[in-house]
């Protein structure tokens, strides 16, 4: 096996994550090195995932301007109730949604941070599988 062939299958690898799908030649090698359908279609359905999740995830630089309202809004609330402590209905209730946002924020924040993990890790596998397979010479 030459690196020259490792490098164009790991090209090819990239360029199927990169676009969402795996290339309709790929259906024929897999096949002819042992895989059988229902792993072609999970391998498939691994990379149309990670591609979602990669360009759908809610913490990103196009959210930014909504981390920054949920951060500085959070602010704001608490030091409108320093403001306002002498009454503590209004107090009570500008701390209750400065509390609402930042718990929002984070709970957002968190839950992406799983999704991107998980996807990685889906990505990390499906490429090793495509790589084992993709090399191997056909039986």
């Amino acid at each position: 096996m030459s690196i020259s062939r490792n490098n164009n299958i790991d090209a090819e690898i990239d360029a199927a994550f990169a676009a969402g799908k795996m290339p309709l030649e790929w259906l024929p090698r897999l096949q002819a090195a042992g895989m059988n359908d229902s792993d072609v279609s999970v391998t498939a359905g691994a990379i149309s995932e990670t591609h979602r999740v990669a360009g759908d995830t809610w913490w990103s630089n196009e959210n930014v301007p909504f981390e920054l309202f949920g951060l500085f809004g959070t602010l704001f609330m608490f030091a409108l109730a320093i403001v306002y402590r002498g009454t503590k209905g209004l107090m009570l209730t500008l701390l209750a949604w400065g509390l609402v946002i930042l718990v929002e924020t984070s709970v957002l924040a968190v839950i992406d941070a799983c999704e991107r993990r998980r996807a990685r890790l889906t990505r990390d596998v499906a490429r090793k599988v495509l790589e084992n397979f993709l090399l191997s010479p056909p039986v």
